[in-house]
């Protein structure tokens, strides 16, 4: 037969109030969850730096035109740096090696360069950095889009068609 838990919250014969007790028989095995993605982001150093900078965004809606087309959606975080905006996204891809890890990079480069491109016109304001900070079992991994003016660009020529 499993083992039950009880956990109540409020007052207890034996608790002050507002308090959380448990009673539970102990389990046969103890297996931790690994920690949710969300958390290692915040160990980042980009994520430190966006805290840091007071001037910080989540899930900003942007929208505007690239050539004739309409470019809109959510960006995970931004938040303004000493060289102007940084636009951050999140990932949960598994990374199995750097080359694993570069071929993920070139496949979501353009993604993260419209997002740039898209906050840089919708706010008037200079994109410094495109992060993308890939989130796995409390590990997190950020790339930079090294060449983000270059790949910008890439995204106009392919909106002007």
């Amino acid at each position: 037969m499993a083992s039950t838990a009880l956990a109540t919250v409020g007052n207890t014969s034996s608790s002050p109030p507002n308090t959380v007790s448990a009673t539970a028989a102990p389990p046969a095995t103890v297996r931790r969850a690994p920690p949710p993605p969300s958390t290692s982001a915040l160990a980042s150093a980009t994520v430190r730096a966006a805290v840091e900078s007071g001037a910080v965004w989540r899930e900003s809606y942007v929208a505007t035109t690239i050539g004739d087309r309409i470019v809109e959606g959510y960006v995970d975080l931004v938040y303004r740096g000493p060289d102007g905006l940084v636009v951050v996204d999140y990932k949960t891809d598994a990374i199995a090696s750097e080359v694993d890890l570069a071929a993920k990079l070139d496949r979501y480069r353009l993604q993260g360069a419209t997002y740039a491109l898209a906050m840089q016109r919708a706010t008037g304001e200079a994109v410094a950095a495109m992060v993308f900070i890939f989130c796995r079992e409390g590990v997190a991994r950020e790339v930079a889009v090294d060449d983000l003016g270059a790949a910008m660009a890439a995204v106009e020529a392919i909106a002007a068609g």
